[in-house]
């Protein structure tokens, strides 16, 4: 006789029970083994009142196969619904199917599916928060080049130049000296990078910490397991897209550069700086050379580095690259950082989830 202490909640239609099974010898009388093993019983919500609350005699009897496996099978007095033939499997032995049997790891499971959403919506707001802090420590970033660049301007006024020659960046000298203090000051520029990064980086981290936990928590082991497939399954695809997405914006910018500086005048006058311009676009750029020819403007640069189309791929690539560099590939920190909370906490959910369900009234 083996006993299985269960612990009947008269809200509840599933009973579960533990048992410690003593020793056990393999067919061949050698080997014994020490395990133990869980059992799963669910049972009509009409009939949930006449179960004996208590402790249940389980009756084990060899099964006697060729493999020498351990007994399996077993009966559950059921009181005045009768009696029940379940399965009794060691959880060293079980399979992972029945482990979601087990758990009950269904679509049709509220739980799956509250999980479910709860990872397909994290990977969004995962990368929102990567993409926002990628502009905060970039605007940081500008204001610490715009103060360095004044002091460089201030060099050159020091020195006697007038305004205009001042505000051309390319008479701007390679190393200035203003107040004993060197610039440009490379190494401000990379502090601000280094602790903007720890900075922002720490609620993003907390985030995929503590969602596991709570969901875990709340819906149990079926949560966590729909939060990993949702996790996974659109943290993949928005990776995908991220990268794809972020290198043609990025890509579209190096192209443009590749034509270097062409002019108004160049492209009016020269037929072979016309047909450098890619075809499909060659009849409009060339109409705007025109237009600043007429204007009194042949110097303008009509197309590639400095042309209104490069500071629109320049707007556009200021989009593109924390999308390939910083939230598509820190998806793939996320998809881990999840799975190993979960792995890390799953003890604690299993032996907490079922309490915190039932004073929530989550079932």
């Amino acid at each position: 006789m083996v006993e299985v202490y269960q612990q009947p909640d008269p809200t509840e239609a599933v009973y579960l029970g533990y048992g410690k099974f003593g020793s056990w010898t393999k067919g061949d009388g050698k080997k014994t083994e020490h395990f133990e093993a869980y059992m799963a019983l669910r049972v009509p919500q009409e009939v949930k009142e006449s179960l004996r609350i208590g402790t249940t005699k389980l009756t084990l009897g060899p099964e006697g196969n060729k493999d020498n496996e351990y007994v399996r099978k077993t009966q559950i007095d059921l009181g005045s619904v009768g009696t029940k033939t379940i399965n009794l499997v060691p959880t060293k032995r079980a399979s992972l199917a029945q482990f979601m049997e087990f758990y009950n790891v269904t679509l049709m499971n509220p739980k799956v599916l509250c999980g479910l959403f709860s990872g397909v919506l994290l990977a969004f707001l995962f990368c929102s928060l990567t993409m926002k802090a990628v502009g905060r420590a970039a605007n940081s970033m500008i204001v610490e080049c715009r103060r360095q660049f004044e002091k460089i301007r201030q060099f050159l006024r020091n020195q006697g130049k007038d305004e205009e020659f001042v505000q051309n960046p390319e008479n701007w000298p390679k190393s200035a000296t203003v107040d004993d203090h060197k610039y440009p000051d490379y190494a401000d520029c990379v502090a601000i990078a280094t602790a903007g990064a720890q900075k922002e980086m720490i609620f993003p981290a907390l985030l995929a910490i503590i969602v596991p936990v709570v969901v875990g928590l709340l819906f149990g082991v079926p949560g966590v397991m729909g939060l990993l497939a949702g996790g996974l399954s659109s943290g993949f695809a928005v990776a995908i897209f991220m990268a794809n997405a972020g290198g043609a914006w990025d890509n579209a910018k190096k192209l443009i550069e590749t034509f270097g500086k062409i002019t108004a005048k160049q492209l009016v006058e020269d037929p072979e700086v016309r047909e450098k311009i890619p075809a499909s676009i060659r009849k409009d750029i060339l109409a705007r050379a025109e237009l600043a020819m007429q204007s009194g403007k042949p110097n303008q640069i009509i197309y590639g580095k400095g042309s209104e189309d490069h500071k629109a791929a320049v707007v556009g690539d200021t989009v593109g690259d924390p999308f390939k560099d910083t939230s598509g590939p820190s998806l793939n920190i996320l998809i881990k950082l999840m799975s190993m909370v979960s792995v890390v906490f799953a003890g604690l959910i299993v032996k907490f989830a079922p309490q915190i369900g039932a004073m929530l009234g989550l079932g």
